[in-house]
């Protein structure tokens, strides 16, 4: 089991509290949604690699972020691991990016992507009821 299950996702808070606890991780540009699958991920690196291989940028992963409704992490490159590391690591990154794709980004519920006002979002059906009531209102 991992800490992230007993993490409530509901806000900015839980972003900040990620970034103090894994200091290594880079700047996230995420919904407060997907802390909890974030979470997982990191401890899953620690337990793989070690924290000190992560403090000390062995591992590089410059951008984790949503992009299109998704979850994007670049990088993952290893300096001075064996092949069985590369692909340990490629399947974190990878379960993470999965898991986001049907988890909503804004409360961390499961979620479908959609399109909306020109951008592509994953939410719970709550939150896309939500943007698109903001959508039909008038401008100011």
């Amino acid at each position: 089991m991992h800490e992230s299950d007993s993490v409530p996702a509901t806000g900015p808070a839980e972003l900040l509290r990620l970034a103090g606890t894994f200091p290594w991780l880079p700047r996230l540009e995420v919904g407060a949604g997907w802390v909890a699958l974030l979470w997982d991920m990191a401890e899953d690196l620690e337990d793989l690699l070690g924290r000190s291989a992560l403090v000390g940028r062995r591992v590089r992963l410059p951008e984790i972020r949503a992009r299109h409704g998704r979850l994007r992490i670049t990088g993952g490159g290893l300096a001075g691991y064996g092949l069985e590391y590369e692909a340990a690591l490629r399947s974190i990154l990878g379960r993470a990016e999965e898991r986001a794709a049907h988890t909503c980004e804004r409360c961390g519920r499961q979620g479908t992507t959609a399109l909306h006002n020109g951008h592509w979002r994953t939410l719970c059906t709550w939150h896309h009821a939500a943007m698109a009531e903001r959508a039909r209102r008038p401008g100011p």
